[in-house]
């Protein structure tokens, strides 16, 4: 054997380049092996777009001559590559098949977390595929000890290292992130891990790289911040236990309000919310949300959180993409002081990622549309008086107290006669001429308007009825896109899409909200002295990340939670925060803050930003 080693031919520059070529196609293929789903099936799709073919083998052609470079040995690079990148998607199989949720590079940093929930999961984890990788790994071993390759001069060896470094740079500014070409691609977007499993795993972990950023607050100390957390307020409220029930409505607005709609009272599609809302028993007013016609998952964190998804980042992000561990939220708050949580979406588990986000915000029992019979279905979703009928169900079998979140899916658009199995009749109470694209606009959405507010009106009754002391918060999550470029809104003659005053801009993103306590608990004398304290002003304009903090105090736990203290007061000082302006408690709009609102934004940004890093630190 030591014979034959000293025997050995050394390839020659050209062969080197060669086989550095032909065993990154072999590693790509692998890679792509081992990610979940049919091999066959994404290679069909990544060979009929041929870029695909080009984005998923250049990093690991790139890898190859890099550690080519280090080692001096080709073959010996090539095994080390096979072994990150095989690693790499081998792992993205175990996640998606434990969680359903494909490997990003944020996970990196999360190895240590990801390691100690393994034992959580009954994992399969394919000893045949490890076998297969190690085999890979020690053939290329054994051809670097058999073949060695030529050992370029270390000059060069430097100055293609870095070169080649120049270039993964590049080509993660300006090739990786594109979100045109990454649009372009064939199919829907908004199942992540059917993605992953489409596109190949290289392109689309690096496509990840920094897509959900979490971006630093300028001059940010985390010891201050780490100082605020014992730092709670004086208790001002009583503490009381009622049930908590939040059901957020998909696009939910009192759009049918507006005088354009000359309704009779109770044909108004929003008049059974109303009876409602516009009752003694609730206050009621809207909240301003990050996103237009769309980001329903952005106002769930808001909401849940208390943080601001236009503070994770300096551009629009995703919020529930950056939710990588346990996070503190209203729900797991309530759940530390002896509340039962549980959570229903009747959509699929996947869509935002929240059969995995909502663990992380302290709630484990979740129901999605598995739960739901076919029956449910009111055309492509799947009705809001099933939801309700379910949440009903869910209520009468859990003790108190208990805090649910539902977030419904039927009023989802588009909103095209097609939505339902019986159309409305395409008639609006309205003195213009409408096109007919604006009319089978509103009329549909309309509709489910008109469906979710009997719902939450029939919720209402029930909850009404019930011995134990119960608040109702119902919300929207955002307005509806209603046709390209505003297309309804401006033939109704409304200013939304309008953005020439700051009053204007806010009222885009403005949604109803109502916090509706029951009988039991209105006859609570400690909810009327923690109602009275409140110091909610004219109209009720708030942020919506304001919204569960007014349920805390509402509960009487002020003093009991130095964040959520701290969300109480900054309600009263800046009702509203966005980045194009604010709304001052007097009711006027103000894109200039003084020293003391400035100082309060920060601490809202540090706060945020230390919440989403830590997590439960």
């Amino acid at each position: 054997m030591k014979n034959l080693l000293n025997h050995r031919k050394t390839l020659s520059l050209p062969y080197t380049f060669l086989f550095a070529f032909l065993s990154s196609v072999a590693i790509t293929l692998l890679v792509i092996f081992l990610q979940p789903g049919g091999f066959f099936d994404s290679m069909q799709v990544i060979i009929r777009t041929p870029s695909l073919i080009v984005l998923n083998g250049f990093p690991v052609l790139l890898l190859v001559f890099l550690l080519y470079f280090i080692t001096g040995n080709m073959f010996a690079g090539a095994s080390a590559a096979a072994l990150i990148a095989e690693i790499l998607s081998y792992a993205n199989l175990l996640k998606l098949e434990a969680r359903n949720d494909p490997l990003v590079p944020a996970d990196i940093a999360l190895l240590r977390e990801g390691m100690d929930a393994v034992g959580e999961y009954k994992l399969n984890l394919h000893v045949g595929l490890l076998i297969l990788i190690a085999a890979s790994v020690l053939a290329f071993v054994i051809l670097a000890i058999c073949f060695p390759t030529k050992r370029p001069h270390w000059l060069v060896r430097i100055l293609s290292s870095a070169a080649l470094i120049g270039l993964a740079a590049l080509s993660m500014i300006y090739i990786y992130p594109n979100k045109d070409y990454y649009e372009s691609l064939p199919g829907g977007k908004s199942n992540v891990p059917q993605v992953f499993n489409t596109y190949g795993f290289p392109y689309c972990f690096l496509h990840n790289v920094n897509l959900y950023p979490v971006t630093e607050p300028d001059n940010y100390n985390e010891t201050e911040v780490e100082s605020w957390i014992e730092n709670t307020s004086e208790r001002s409220t009583a503490a009381i236990t009622p049930n908590i029930v939040y059901v957020m409505g998909e696009a939910f607005t009192d759009l049918s309000d507006d005088p354009v709609f000359s309704y009779q009272q109770e044909d108004n599609p929003t008049y059974p919310y109303h009876l409602i809302a516009d009752s003694e028993q609730a206050i009621s007013g809207h909240i301003v949300v990050s996103l237009f016609g769309a980001g329903t998952a952005n106002t769930e964190f808001d909401v849940l959180t208390g943080m601001q998804t236009a503070m994770i980042a300096d551009n629009t992000t995703s919020a529930f993409r950056v939710v990588h561990h346990n996070l503190d939220s209203i729900a797991r708050f309530y759940g530390n002081n002896g509340y039962k949580t549980w959570f229903i979406h009747p959509g699929q588990s996947w869509f935002y990622n929240r059969c995995n986000v909502y663990p992380y915000l302290g709630i484990s029992d979740l129901t999605f549309e598995e739960g739901f019979a076919e029956s449910d279905y009111i055309g492509s979703y799947i009705s809001d008086e099933a939801v309700g009928r379910n949440l009903v169900e869910k209520l009468e079998s859990t003790d108190s107290p208990q805090l649910s979140y539902i977030v419904t899916i039927e009023n989802h658009q588009a909103y095209t006669y097609g939505k339902y199995r019986n159309p409305p009749d395409g008639t609006l109470p309205v003195d213009i001429d409408l096109s007919e694209e604006a009319v089978e606009n509103l009329s549909v959405y309309f509709t489910g308007v008109r469906h979710t507010s009997d719902m939450i009106f029939d919720l209402a009754e029930y909850l009404d009825a019930l011995d134990e002391p119960t608040i109702l918060i119902f919300f929207g999550d955002h307005r509806p896109n209603l046709g390209a470029d505003y297309l309804s809104y401006k033939a109704i003659g409304s200013d939304i899409g309008q953005c020439e005053t700051m009053e204007q801009t806010v009222n885009l993103y403005e949604v109803p909200y109502m916090i509706w306590a029951n009988k039991a608990l209105c006859q609570m004398p400690e909810y009327q002295d923690n109602l009275s304290k409140l110091e909610l002003k004219d109209g009720n304009i708030i942020s919506a990340n304001y919204l569960s903090s007014v349920v805390y105090e509402l509960t009487g736990n002020i003093g009991s939670d130095a964040y959520w203290d701290f969300l109480c007061n900054a309600r009263r000082i800046l009702p509203v925060i966005r980045r194009e302006c604010c709304l001052l408690p007097d009711g006027t709009y103000t894109d200039i803050l003084s020293e003391e609102q400035t100082a309060l934004v920060d601490k809202m940004h540090w706060w945020e930003y230390y919440r989403i890093q830590n997590g439960m630190k």
